[in-house]
């Protein structure tokens, strides 16, 4: 049965200051210091000139391509989102192999859906920094960059998305798969820099927020796991004190 790592459980009264300040004061702050420290100026500049001017071979645009797309695609493609095809194998998994943890894996992710829904509104409302292909070269089709000229850049959400998710469910599934997931939040943050929609601390603040999220939901639902098992607990204890 699912039972959440001690590290990842924090008292509910904590857990809501920490995502307000997260949310309130942990990205504004951040935002304002990869945009105005000159050092991390160099290094975003850098990196995603290195990434851009490095050869886009097809078959590694091929791979590139369906991860594009996160959970809500702004346009019709041809693609399914990549997540919803992750988190609806990881569910028929949990569904077949562990059944008894489905109730707590599909409430995980209803909170991790809810969580990230309420970042991603007040996030910009708090913090917009424009994207990099706004000012530097990319692979980017005008399509695209003129849709997503209107969302920021900080912090990347196809990379906080995928942390986030990910994190949540190696929750409910076998270890071996830690070593792949981890991998693939990697791809998805190289792929966001490669296709010139993100500077690189865009995507190293999306694996930050994503498993800080993925933090706090685990903790919801295991607090929620701890209170709906309590009154049993409780009842058990007073047959044996009542047959003692």
């Amino acid at each position: 049965m699912f039972r959440l790592s001690k590290r990842f459980r924090v008292n509910p009264l904590l857990l809501t200051i920490f995502f307000i300040l997260l949310l309130v004061v942990g990205s504004p702050a951040s935002g304002y210091i990869v945009e105005n420290v000159k050092a991390i100026q160099h290094f975003d500049s850098y990196t995603y000139a290195l990434l851009q001017n490095m050869p886009h071979p097809s078959w590694l645009n091929a791979l590139v391509a369906p991860v594009n797309y996160s959970f809500l695609p702004l346009v019709p493609t041809q693609f399914l989102s990549f997540l919803f095809v992750i988190v609806f194998i990881a569910l028929a998994y949990i569904a077949i192999a562990r059944r008894k943890d489905l109730r707590w894996a599909l409430l995980a992710c209803l909170i991790a859906l809810g969580v990230d829904t309420v970042f991603a509104f007040l996030n910009p409302l708090l913090l917009f920094r424009p994207r990099p292909f706004l000012v530097l070269p990319n692979t980017l089709s005008p399509l695209a960059t003129s849709i997503w000229q209107a969302f920021p850049s900080y912090p990347s959400g196809h990379v906080r998305d995928t942390t986030l998710f990910l994190f949540v469910l190696l929750a409910f599934l076998p270890r071996f798969l830690r070593l792949p997931a981890f991998i693939f939040i990697i791809f998805v943050a190289f792929s966001r820099v490669y296709l010139g929609a993100h500077y690189p601390t865009d995507v190293i603040a999306g694996v930050i927020v994503g498993y800080l999220m993925a933090k706090i939901v685990l903790s919801a639902v295991e607090e929620i796991r701890l209170l709906r098992e309590k009154p049993k607990t409780d009842t058990t204890d007073k047959n044996l004190i009542s047959i003692t």
